[in-house]
Order: structure tokens, then C-alpha cells, then sequence
């Protein structure tokens, strides 16, 4: 996932407005915390509104796997906006650890899978990122058994 996250940090950006245009919004906010705060919850509040014009990480997936043919992103899963999300809470629980995502979250060979899937689409992003056509990189994998199964489950 971080590496997946950054890639598209790297490659596309992700923030809602430039850092010199979200300085205003940010300045406000943070301004509006109560001082009535213990200080380590202040700074908590005030880190939370630093990245708060960053893109999500269901945004940042979402826009790597529109960058793939419909042919191979159906490889990867039924429908892009499923697998973004069960990728997600299942990260947002296992780092949070959060009740509330604890029965949606991927576990055993559902998480195992996803795991290799996350794997295939990094591989694909990055070699498609130095110049290898999509057609190809698919093709070359399908072609690998190992990898073979993953597309078939």
C-alpha cells in the first residue's frame, strides 16, 4: 500500500489545491482549535489539517487504476471502485484497528490475494512508468504460472 500510495505521490501529485493556495485554509483552521486543548491533542488536530489537502488513499488508487485498459484492470478486480474499497478499509483497520471496519476488513486468503494483486498492479504501474507498453507487461505475466493464478481468482 505505501508503496503504491507514494508512486502516486511521485507520479501524479494528489493535493486538492497548491500548498501556497491551501496555506490560508489551513492557517484558519488550524486557528479555530480550541486552546482549551491539552497541547499534544492541539498538535495532533493541527497535523490532521496539514494533510488535509492531500488526496485520500481511496482517491490515489482509484485514479492509478484509471490509468490501466479496462482489460487490465478487470484482471485485477470485478470493478475498480470494489477493490478500492475493500483494499482500503482493510488497511484503515489493520493501521487503526477500527470496530467498525473490523467485519469488512480482508483476512486470511482474502487479504493473501489482494496482497498479490496490490503486488501486480505496482509491478504494472512501474513498468509501464519506464516505457513498457501495458500489453506487453500483461501478456508477459499472464504467460508466468505463478502469477496466472492470481488473474484466475
Amino acid at each position: 500500500m505505501q508503496a503504491i500510495e507514494s508512486f502516486h505521490r511521485v507520479t501524479k501529485g494528489g493535493k486538492y489545491l497548491s500548498n501556497e493556495d491551501w496555506q490560508p485554509y489551513r492557517a484558519t483552521l488550524a486557528s479555530g482549535i480550541s486552546k482549551e486543548l491539552d497541547s499534544g491533542h492541539r498538535e495532533s488536530l493541527k497535523s490532521r489539517i496539514k494533510y488535509g489537502n492531500e488526496y485520500s488513499l481511496r482517491k490515489r488508487i482509484g485514479e492509478l487504476l484509471e490509468t490501466l485498459d479496462e482489460s487490465t484492470s478487470s484482471l485485477l478486480t470485478p470493478t475498480d471502485k470494489f477493490f478500492t474499497g475493500v483494499v482500503v478499509d482493510t488497511r484503515n483497520y489493520l493501521t487503526h484497528y477500527d470496530d467498525e471496519l473490523k467485519d469488512v476488513a480482508l483476512k486470511d486468503a482474502d487479504l493473501y490475494w489482494a496482497n498479490q494483486r496490490l503486488k501486480i498492479l505496482i509491478t504494472i504501474l512501474l513498468l509501464k512508468e519506464i516505457g513498457i507498453p501495458e500489453d506487453l507487461i500483461v501478456n508477459s505475466m499472464k504467460e508466468n504460472n505463478k502469477i496466472s493464478q492470481i488473474f484466475k481468482k
